[in-house]
């Protein structure tokens, strides 16, 4: 019934977005072509129909280079650099990952056909791949739905395939994770999980039983299943945490939450859904005046309110890890955008943002080290690489890193120094950008420093949690937004980083 559901509200969406699509035509029709500067143009693609069968999309449809102008001394949309040009932070390294993603061992991924008639889609799996490497992730986290997951067994659930070259990491015998090699001899480390209700990461062990005993272990919400989960070796995470009571979070021992996940931007009903559709016509439409499609998020960006409420309510009394969710699964926007690529290609939503952690080493250990303890923080790489940001504690005892407890006895001052982003043209108009740091409180966040441009130095005065925000006005973006690029110059979030907390 799900599945029937699902189909009717995509036809019914689809129905909309053709004649939005015919009307916009139209209206372009009437007037007169112009050159422009966009970087990107239209590519055939035989995977723009959401009618197509998956078996027929080519491997290498989501690795389509949306820029066709020759290459370019400098950054454009839809660049991605390795995270080695990030300088490292006080003896860490700085490694980029996704969290919250959806394989062929989803029963919804891959237009709602990860495995046809038993059998892996292998086009949309090797999509998948291949997006890890072209955005440059040093760590994936998978997070496929109970429906599908709970029927296969470690490696299966790694993606594990040594014809590609996959090497397994193992703990006590048992396989924990899978290390794929990308052509440019880059890796990124491959974990498992699950998201239903609740959403461990980094699982180690599938849970035992059948399927069935196993699914009905991962579709639970109370203390019981966050119980059950822990000892799978994973961190339970909340997820969509927009969709539940603060209450009921506070009353589970999860260690973090989403403070933010696409999907609430892109929409949970019909109506939002249009609406976000609606605002993308610029980016899918092939003609001279459309914006970048890999700037396509613009479109309905919001920093989702009621997750940061209830990160900053929660954290006032206890320590959370807060992350980004990617969520993606390659069924949302099943048709191309104007460079030929589809709009929701694993390639396209790895790219918009990511999370980073601060490590001792690029292995799962120090990965999951920085995860546990919230060592990180999260960026919109649309807009740009952002280099440079740091923020840490400094205080008699030392210095405190992101998810650190430091005494207020030892006289911490917050520090934090703005990015900048990464090989961006000079000649383009500058950024923006704004920081403030926000404490925790019962009743959500309150701003104690902020700063435009430069950096902040905070005394602290009082116990607490204290996070980070990061905005940014992109003016430098103005080449790329199409016909009415003043819709989109306005101020976004670029970073959302994990607490220090300040204890008495």
């Amino acid at each position: 019934m799900k599945t029937l559901f699902a189909w009717a509200t995509k036809a019914f969406l689809l129905t909309v977005f053709l004649a939005a699509l015919a009307a916009a035509i139209a209206i372009g029709c009437g007037s007169s072509s112009s050159s422009g500067d966009d970087d990107s143009g239209p590519v055939e693609d035989d995977d723009s129909s959401p009618a197509d069968d998956d078996n027929d999309v080519s491997p290498m449809d989501d690795d389509l280079s949306p820029d066709t102008a020759p290459p370019e001394p400098y950054w454009i949309p839809s660049t991605v650099v390795p995270t080695s040009v990030y300088a490292p932070v006080r003896g860490y390294t700085i490694e980029r990952g996704l969290i919250h993603l959806h394989s062929i061992h989803s029963w919804d991924a891959c237009d709602e056909n990860p495995m046809p008639g038993g059998q892996v889609n292998t086009p949309c799996l090797q999509q998948f791949r291949t997006a890890l490497c072209t955005t440059n992730q040093q760590f994936a986290m998978l997070t496929d739905h109970a429906d599908l997951f709970a029927e296969f067994d470690f490696p299966a659930v790694l993606l594990y395939n040594p014809a590609e070259g996959d090497v397994l990491m193992y703990d006590n015998g048992a396989p924990i994770a899978n290390i794929i090699t990308c052509p440019d001899g880059t890796k990124t480390i491959l974990a498992s999980g699950t998201e239903n209700n609740l959403m461990p990461i980094h699982m180690t062990r599938q849970a035992a039983g059948t399927p069935q005993e196993r699914a009905n272990l991962f579709n639970g919400r109370d203390e019981s299943t966050v119980q059950g989960l822990k000892p799978l070796g994973a961190q339970v995470i909340v997820n969509h945490s927009e969709e539940w009571q603060t209450a009921d979070i506070g009353a589970l021992s999860v260690d973090g939450i989403e403070f933010y996940n696409l999907h609430a931007n892109l929409g949970t009903d019909t109506t939002h859904k249009i609406e976000t559709i609606l605002k993308l016509l610029p980016y899918i439409l092939p003609w001279n005046k459309a914006g970048h499609p890999d700037l396509a998020l613009l479109a309905f960006l919001d920093p989702i309110a009621m997750d940061l409420i209830t990160f900053d309510t929660l954290t006032a009394t206890r320590h959370l890890v807060g992350i980004m969710g990617t969520d993606v699964h390659r069924n949302a926007i099943p048709f191309s955008f104007s460079d030929g690529d589809r709009g929701d290609s694993y390639r396209r939503l790895m790219r918009w943002f990511a999370n980073y952690v601060l490590t001792t080493g690029n292995d799962l250990t120090s990965i999951e080290d920085a995860l546990t303890k919230g060592r990180m923080y999260g960026a919109f790489d649309l807009f740009g690489e952002p280099v440079g940001f740091d923020y840490h504690a400094e205080a008699t005892t030392g210095v405190a890193e992101m998810g650190d407890e430091v005494a207020l006895s030892a006289k911490p001052v917050l520090q934090v120094t703005m990015p900048k982003f990464y090989n961006m043209d000079p000649s383009l108009p500058q950024p923006t950008f704004s920081a403030k740091i926000v404490k925790a409180d019962p009743n959500g966040g309150i701003v104690v420093a902020q700063s435009t441009g430069g950096p902040i130095t905070f005394a602290v005065t009082s116990a607490g949690s204290y996070r980070v925000e990061v905005h940014v006005v992109p003016n430098h973006l103005r080449k790329w937004l199409g016909g009415h690029p003043d819709d989109y110059i306005h101020d976004y979030p670029l970073i959302y980083a994990n607490p220090i907390y300040v204890t008495e």
